[in-house]
């Protein structure tokens, strides 16, 4: 295997964790790496540090930019990025050292778009076990319906073919922008490689890689929902819509959760989830997703809490 990978890591304040990030990645068993570090206007020793690696590795490149986001971080890699394979990695996260060459090889074995692996949630303190099976999927519907399923909508446990990201860009200034790539990316992919084993670690207690703050104007997260039912509508699949909003509400009050740790408001949080009521009457016959949903509704933040207890999460 020859081909060049494109890792692409946006940094801002992580100067604790950053080291252990990029000894990890530089060190993958997988070498014909692009490191594409883009210091995102970090205030601290982020930008030394990215040119002290620098000057001791060739594959290494350095972007400083203004702060821009995470968004504008990873779109400003993408634009200099030249290898055959893209990937993404959050400077506060670390790699088993052989995660690019297995993402890689199930890629190509499989002839795939897009290889996933699983994250291993760091301070957690409960992760699921892993099977490790490979699957292989090439149907629309199933590649789709993975969004809305336990292997995440992160950017940061897949490996892309560049041709199915190369028009593709992040929203700057949103949260949940992940959701939005990953969409676009999917609906265009004909076959997608998911192996269950964990690889990335994805620290939880995360001191953020991006100067932000909470803004409701920033979440598109729920609006994503909207577009998931019109895609729906525009592949004309012959499966019951019921499925799908089943899928997108219990997707909805999982995004809820996440998002009330972010210290939203907490009318603001509910109002919004309320404008998915109209679909209450689709999926009711679902027990499992309306007992989720009757105790969202009754308490949000019980629910979170049982979500946590039962899940780890």
């Amino acid at each position: 295997m020859d081909q060049k990978i494109s890792v692409i890591i946006p940094i801002y304040k992580v100067e604790n964790y950053l080291k252990e990030c990029l000894n990890s990645v530089v060190n993958q068993t997988y070498t014909n790496l692009e490191i594409i570090l883009v210091d995102d206007g970090s205030p601290d020793n982020c930008p030394q540090i990215c040119e002290d690696y620098a000057s001791k590795d060739k594959r290494i490149k350095v972007i400083h930019k203004e702060n821009g986001g995470l968004s504008s971080a990873r779109n400003a890699g993408l634009e200099i990025a030249t290898g055959e394979y893209i990937a993404f990695v959050d400077s506060d996260d670390w790699l088993e050292l052989d995660m690019y060459e297995l993402l890689l090889d199930e890629l190509l074995k499989s002839n795939a778009d897009v290889s996933i692996c699983n994250p291993i949630f760091e301070g957690k303190g409960k992760n699921n076990l892993c099977s490790n099976r490979t699957r292989v999927i090439d149907n629309k519907e199933e590649i789709f319906s993975l969004l809305t399923s336990n292997i995440r909508f992160e950017v940061w446990n897949k490996l892309f073919r560049k041709t199915v990201v190369s028009d593709t860009r992040f929203i700057i200034g949103q949260v949940y922008e992940d959701l939005n790539f990953d969409r676009n990316v999917f609906s265009q992919v004909n076959r997608i490689v998911y192996i269950d084993k964990s690889k990335y670690h994805y620290r939880v207690n995360r001191p953020g890689s991006t100067n932000s703050s909470f803004n409701p104007n920033r979440l598109c997260a729920f609006q994503e929902i909207d577009q998931y039912f019109t895609y729906f509508d525009e592949m004309k699949w012959d499966i019951p819509r019921r499925r799908y909003l089943l899928l997108a509400m219990n997707f909805c009050i999982n995004l809820y959760c996440s998002v009330s740790r972010l210290n939203a408001e907490k009318k603001y949080k509910i109002d919004l989830v309320k404008k998915y009521n109209i679909y209450y009457s689709e999926f009711k016959k679902g027990r499992k997703v309306g007992l989720k949903y009757m105790l969202f509704r009754l308490n949000p933040y019980l629910y979170n809490i049982v979500s946590i207890s039962l899940h780890g999460k």
